[in-house]
């Protein structure tokens, strides 16, 4: 579901967690009892099926007016998506991300994908290094990448959105409906 998740996101990155969870349930395949059953959950998530919906999935408005915490200069999270490449001879067991020294989150399943929130830490220098390890328990480390964190609130979206009436067409002046 990851991968899936990863692809529709490629596809439409305004997405919502919200909507992403809701586009993926709605397009799975039903198996067993209908509905959801102990044996197969909601079914097998059907990838073109989802990736399809997220492209015309509406795209949600982001930039809302800023709440009081961030209108003092910090924004509450930024999730940034960092991905690992790794492999072996005899497969990659996991794939650990750390960010400046500290353990940051493990995934176990290729592709190896990563949500890094900058703003838990302070604004500045930071190091993302990724390590891997295969079954025999040898470990590889990727070359550190600097990054620099800077959180600092984007300015305010104060322009209304633009509109206009498409159906049914304008009438000329002298027609009257």
């Amino acid at each position: 579901m990851a991968g899936v998740a990863a692809l529709m996101l490629a596809a439409n990155p305004g997405l919502t967690p919200s909507q992403l969870d809701s586009l993926l349930l709605q397009n799975c395949e039903d198996l067993g009892a209908a509905g959801w059953d102990q044996i197969f959950g909601r079914g097998r998530v059907n990838a073109a099926r989802a990736v399809q919906a997220a492209q015309s999935a509406p795209i949600a408005d982001t930039q809302a007016r800023p709440s009081p915490s961030e209108s003092r200069g910090r924004r509450p999270g930024r999730l940034v998506p960092v991905d690992v490449t790794a492999w072996d001879l005899n497969g990659v067991t996991r794939v650990d991300l750390y960010v400046s020294g500290k353990l940051l989150a493990t995934d176990a399943v290729a592709p190896y994908l990563f949500s890094w929130n900058s703003a838990a830490g302070a604004d500045g220098p930071a190091t993302l290094v990724a390590s891997a390890y295969d079954a025999s328990g040898n470990k590889g480390t990727s070359a550190p990448v600097a990054v620099t964190v800077d959180n600092v609130a984007e300015r305010a979206d104060g322009e209304p959105p633009m509109i206009a009436l498409t159906s049914p067409p304008i009438p000329p002046r002298s027609a009257a409906w």
